[in-house]
């Protein structure tokens, strides 16, 4: 298996994890709200500040799941002082651990 390979197949596992994961949240009645933000959470419930409809929502909740985008965060990479620096993992591009060990591996192969 060649490299483009191996990228095309944790590509389409995270996709297949991604669609198997919302339909059983939806299937358990599981209402996701997107552009949302979290204002308060107290006393069995959280308030939800969903942006999409600009309302709040008091939801009555035992737990609280964070399912933000991952976004890459190079601020104490531009911040660091010397020669050469490497971007590697989440901090260039947020995806799983195997990818991230990868471009790890890489940037240590090409020093």
């Amino acid at each position: 298996m060649n490299i483009n390979q191996l990228e095309w197949f944790c590509l389409a596992r995270e996709s297949l994890t991604q669609r198997f994961m919302t339909t059983s949240l939806y299937a358990l009645g599981v209402r996701p709200y997107t552009h949302a933000s979290i204002t308060s959470v107290a006393d069995g419930f959280a308030t939800v500040h969903a942006g999409d409809m600009d309302c709040d929502v008091r939801i009555p909740c035992d737990a609280i799941v964070d399912a933000a985008d991952m976004l890459p965060n190079d601020g104490l990479l531009a911040e660091v002082s010397a020669a050469e620096t490497y971007a590697i993992g989440d901090c260039a591009n947020p995806f799983n651990i195997a990818m991230a060990v990868r471009t790890g591996n890489d940037a240590g192969r090409a020093i």
